[in-house]
């Protein structure tokens, strides 16, 4: 038996042969690796290059939508620095215009003057209104913007004024008086409408109230607002008449 498993295991190949094919076998395979090794290698670069591309266009995209935005806020930003510029030379002219002349004053005067009323005299007098201080920045940022803007050129800055009025005038009798005084408060021109003088004093032989009445100017006071007032009087007068 054992002479008969020596002769099944007996192998006419040369050992040449069996060499080479084991060897040409590992070589089939170490091949057969390297090429599936290589194509994984290709399938991930062209992914990673794929995916590369698919960036550098989205920063592209995004760059490009960055610069407009940019140059959108640089737009708005002109277009701010325009509006104040406008706004400044805005409250600079209307400074520079007086927005209720005085002969306008005095027919408001006028008109409010009950009968047996007159006046004597009349004064205006303008102050220059104080503007409050802009308060001191708390961080050190917003002091050096402040010192920056304080070296810089000043700019010019609008002057308005307080004007207040004193009047003198005469009257027969104090419910005269109180009748002026009631119409100078219904007045859209002017405030603070207050007696600060009155007493009897004998004119040609006939007793007549002297008085002095203090009154401010509104800082809103317009001249459209005094003629509609007016407008809105006649036109009441009108109807109380056809009635």
């Amino acid at each position: 038996m054992a002479s008969s498993i020596e002769q099944a295991n007996l192998s006419f190949l040369p050992d040449d042969y069996l060499a080479n094919k084991a060897r040409r076998r590992t070589n089939t395979i170490c091949a057969a690796l390297l090429g599936v090794s290589l194509l994984g290698l290709g399938a991930a670069w062209f992914v990673a290059d794929h995916t590369l591309s698919n960036t550098k266009v989205e920063h592209a995209a995004i760059s490009a939508q960055f610069e407009l935005e940019s140059l959108r806020l640089k737009q708005v930003e002109q277009l701010q620095k325009q509006q104040q510029y406008l706004s400044r030379q805005a409250q600079l002219t209307d400074a520079l215009i007086e927005r209720v002349p005085r002969s306008v004053v005095l027919a408001e005067l006028t008109d409010a003057l009950p009968q047996g009323v007159s006046l004597t005299d009349f004064n205006l007098d303008s102050q220059l209104r104080m503007i409050q201080a802009p308060s001191v920045p708390a961080n050190a940022v917003a002091q050096r913007q402040a010192a920056n803007k304080a070296t810089a050129t000043p700019e010019l800055q609008p002057r308005f004024y307080n004007v207040s009025l004193k009047i003198q005038g005469i009257a027969q009798n104090d419910v005269q008086v109180a009748s002026f005084i009631g119409n100078l408060n219904q007045s859209p021109l002017l405030e603070e409408v207050n007696l600060s003088f009155s007493e009897t004093k004998v004119i040609q032989g006939q007793p007549l109230r002297k008085f002095n009445i203090e009154a401010k100017l509104r800082r809103d006071a317009d001249v459209s607002a005094r003629k509609l007032a007016k407008r809105s009087k006649q036109t009441a007068t009108l109807s109380s008449t056809g009635e």
